[in-house]
């Protein structure tokens, strides 16, 4: 493949596929407190999943509410923000050709009725909402609250193959994720509090 830049560990290039990685520090913690701001002021929707007949609500497995950030002069600098992390990331560790994405999704998994979101991918397989569209090739999650004292419960967890020992993913506030939106994960419900996070996916030509 080509990269785009020059890496000073060339052999990290070489390695497995990573199930995820980390980026600390992406956003202070004022512009964190600005982030969940601006996404409570939103109106929310209720989530839902994708099903053969569109899109459906099915709190049996997706409990949350959301709503997006659009790339307009207010969140301008939020868009640019990520766009610096996904490209680094992408060049350190995946090498994945990506296009771009259209907007951020806020969203709060709410202890009230234990959100939650059972196993998914985020990669659609078969015919897609639109046939244009492009495959959804890295996701990320930036979480914007502290585990254990903002939330209880609401671990992301990853399934390497043995979905009876899922992999969860250490996360607190302030760390965003990236992982191969192909990989099956899902967040358990939450006990206590709420969880908010911001979520990308971030979409590019078929895999090949």
């Amino acid at each position: 493949m080509n990269y785009n830049t020059i890496h000073n560990n060339p052999k990290d290039r070489k390695k497995s596929t990573y199930p995820y990685v980390f980026w600390d520090n992406g956003f202070s913690e004022e512009e964190i407190k600005v982030l969940e701001s601006l996404g409570d002021s939103l109106e929310f929707q209720t989530s839902k999943i994708f099903a053969d007949d569109g899109m459906k609500e099915n709190n049996n497995i997706r409990r949350s509410k959301i709503n997006f950030f659009q790339k307009e002069k207010e969140t301008e600098w939020i868009f640019d923000r990520f766009n610096h992390i996904i490209k680094s990331i992408n060049d350190s560790f995946y090498g994945f050709d990506l296009n771009g994405y259209e907007k951020i999704q806020y969203t709060v998994y709410d202890s009230e009725n234990q959100g939650t979101y059972d196993w998914h991918m985020d990669t659609f397989l078969g015919k897609n909402e639109n046939e244009t569209d492009d495959t959804r090739k890295l996701s990320l999650v930036l979480l914007l609250n502290e585990k254990g004292i903002d939330f209880v419960g609401g671990d992301l967890q990853m399934n390497m193959g043995m979905e009876n020992n899922a992999m969860t993913v250490p996360l607190h506030k302030g760390r965003l994720v990236a992982f191969p939106s192909f990989l099956i994960h899902k967040v358990t419900p939450v006990l206590r509090g709420m969880r908010k996070t911001l979520v990308i996916w971030v979409e590019g030509p078929k895999f090949k």
